[in-house]
C-alpha cells in the first residue's frame, strides 16, 4: 500500500467516526492510542475531542494517565467486559504505569 493510499484510508476512517459522532450515534471505540480497523482514543485526539492526562505518582517514573473526552455528543467506551457512555469533560479512570 503507498503512503497516499494510508494517508486517505486514514482521513476516511476519521471522517467516519466524526460524522458518526456530529449525527449522536454513539460510536464504540476502545481504550487505546491506535487501533487499526476500530475507533480508539487516538482516533479522537486526531480529531480534537480528546487528550490523554497524566500525573506524576513516583519515582523513578510512576504516572497515573487517564484520557478526558471533549466531543460534541457522546460515545461508548468498550473495556471488554464493560461498556461506558461518555459525554463532554468525562474522564476514564486513572491507571498507574512506568513511564521510565
Amino acid at each position: 500500500m503507498k503512503l497516499i493510499e494510508v494517508a486517505e484510508e486514514r482521513d476516511a476512517h476519521l471522517e467516519k467516526l466524526k460524522a458518526a459522532i456530529e449525527a449522536d450515534e454513539r460510536p464504540t471505540i476502545i481504550p487505546a492510542s491506535y487501533s487499526r480497523g476500530n475507533f480508539s482514543w487516538g482516533d479522537l485526539k486526531e480529531l480534537g475531542w480528546a487528550h490523554r492526562e497524566q500525573k506524576y505518582i513516583s519515582a523513578p517514573a510512576y504516572y497515573e494517565v487517564w484520557w478526558t473526552y471533549t466531543g460534541p455528543n457522546p460515545i461508548i467506551v468498550n473495556y471488554g467486559k464493560s461498556q461506558v457512555e461518555m459525554q463532554d469533560g468525562d474522564e476514564e479512570t486513572p491507571v498507574t504505569v512506568d513511564l521510565s
